[in-house]
């Protein structure tokens, strides 16, 4: 637990990422034990930055390469142009800016992370990260449109307890691999409701599978409504619905609407959530 003096500069850092190397610079003591509060979450929105930190942990220096151990949370990708946050960066999709290599080898350090984000990446790079992927992830978050995924591929021993596979369609096979991995509890199927979108109502079509599995607790077909949308969102939404349960009658299949919100600020508020509880469970 930590002393009210040790409180005023953690707060400060909740509140202000930013103030994170400044308050690094004040004394060695001051260094060691925000250490963990710095390294908890990270969020990495453009080439540049990954670069950066990639130089200057990468290094036979094990004082730093240890310090990719206390990452819990981690965030790679630039969001939506229309998001709120103007996070901007060049981690678009299908960039050629992704720097897949040095994302492999931050990757292959985190060695206890728990949390992942992963917005943007092309479809056709995530094969060459996916053995990457620590064995100790448990919450991985990607999209839109991304790669094939199979758990089958990650590495063995993957503690994997929910996916949430963003604005993409996935091959049957693959929904199988997810629904029947046996540690995975919630597979999230995440889209916005736009007049033109089939994505929920083709997930709709994929429950099937869930009866063969005994360990899932929830197959969510997660929609979110746009702010502002003049689409009637939820006339669509009964239609998935219906959609849903031709298919089955399983509890453990259900279609959950967020209202007002895009789906980058569903992604952002977890990711916030998840570093909040850092700072929480030391206060």
């Amino acid at each position: 637990m930590l002393t009210g003096s040790h409180l005023v500069f953690v707060f400060d850092l909740k509140d202000n990422p930013s103030d994170s190397l400044h308050l690094l610079l004040l004394n060695q003591a001051a260094h060691q034990w925000l250490l963990p509060f710095i390294y908890h979450s990270l969020i990495f929105k453009s080439s540049q930055e990954l670069a950066r930190f990639h130089v200057a942990h990468d290094v036979p220096e094990e004082r730093m390469s240890q310090r990719l151990k206390l990452v819990r949370n981690l965030w790679i990708g630039a969001e939506p142009s229309n998001t709120k946050r103007r996070l901007g960066g060049d981690l678009t999709y299908a960039s050629s800016a992704w720097p897949v290599t040095i994302i492999t080898r931050i990757l292959l350090m985190c060695d206890s992370l728990k949390h992942l984000t992963l917005l943007n990446l092309s479809q056709n790079d995530w094969e060459k990260l996916e053995h990457a992927i620590p064995a100790s992830l448990k919450y991985l978050s990607m999209g839109p449109v991304h790669g094939p995924f199979q758990i089958a591929n990650l590495p063995k021993k993957s503690q994997l307890q929910q996916f949430t596979s963003i604005s993409t369609f996935m091959r049957d096979n693959e929904v199988q691999s997810v629904v029947l991995h046996p540690k995975l509890q919630t597979f999230r199927r995440l889209s916005e409701a736009i007049e033109t979108d089939t994505l929920a109502k083709f997930a709709a079509e994929q429950v099937e599978c869930v009866s063969k599995s005994t360990t899932l607790k929830e197959y969510i077909i997660a929609i979110c409504l746009r702010p502002g949308s003049l689409y009637d969102g939820y006339s669509f939404i009964d239609r998935v619905e219906i959609k849903l349960r031709e298919n089955t009658q399983d509890p453990r299949v259900f279609v959950s609407t967020i209202p007002n919100l895009y789906w980058s600020d569903v992604i952002h508020e977890e990711y916030l959530s998840v570093r909040l509880g850092m700072f929480v469970s030391q206060a």
